[in-house]
């Protein structure tokens, strides 16, 4: 699975941190994919795709540092069915 989503992180006073990247491996309770963005374990984060079945937010509950990138697994904030079926 290859699923191209836009990952952004909140950054208080309205601001926040966006990037482009891709879902290698989904399910109904995770995601993971590499960022370049500074997250750590328990933040929080909002994902979309372009045709908006997938929009949720998530929390990194693991991360990998590879490089200068980050791998990060992520478990979605609330119960997300069947986005992976309509991506």
């Amino acid at each position: 699975m290859r699923m191209s989503i836009s990952v952004t992180v909140s950054r208080g006073k309205g601001q926040g941190l966006e990037e482009n990247s891709a879902i290698e491996y989904g399910s109904d309770k995770m995601v993971f994919f590499e960022s370049c963005l500074p997250l750590e374990l328990e933040d929080k984060f909002h994902l979309q795709n372009s045709d908006g079945s997938l929009e949720a937010d998530a929390f990194v509950v693991g991360l990998h540092f590879i490089g200068g990138r980050r791998a990060i697994a992520g478990r979605f904030a609330a119960e997300f069915r069947n986005w992976i079926l309509e991506g």
